[in-house]
């Protein structure tokens, strides 16, 4: 969600997510399904895509949670040098 927001496109963000413009519409509307709403707005006369509130939030979230997980592999390489240093 963070790349297509990001790029704005289905088709910008495929290409940077290395996969293909179908399996990530597909994976979108899996989460929306999931979720039981839109998270993004698809313009018919145009290939951007516009997110929405609670696809918002979701990314905030997303944002959050990938701060958390830098902070936890930079706490694993830490511990792993200390460990590596002791031996």
């Amino acid at each position: 969600m963070l790349v297509l927001s990001q790029e704005g496109s289905f088709s910008r963000a495929a290409e940077v997510l290395h996969i293909s413009q179908p399996s990530l519409s597909q994976y979108i509307k899996n989460i929306e399904r999931e979720v039981g709403a839109p998270l993004f707005v698809r313009r018919c006369t145009a290939t951007a895509v516009r997110l929405l509130l609670c696809g918002v939030e979701g990314e905030v979230r997303q944002r959050r949670m990938k701060i958390v997980l830098c902070a936890q592999v930079a706490s694993l390489r830490e511990a792993a040098k200390r460990r590596k240093g002791s031996e």
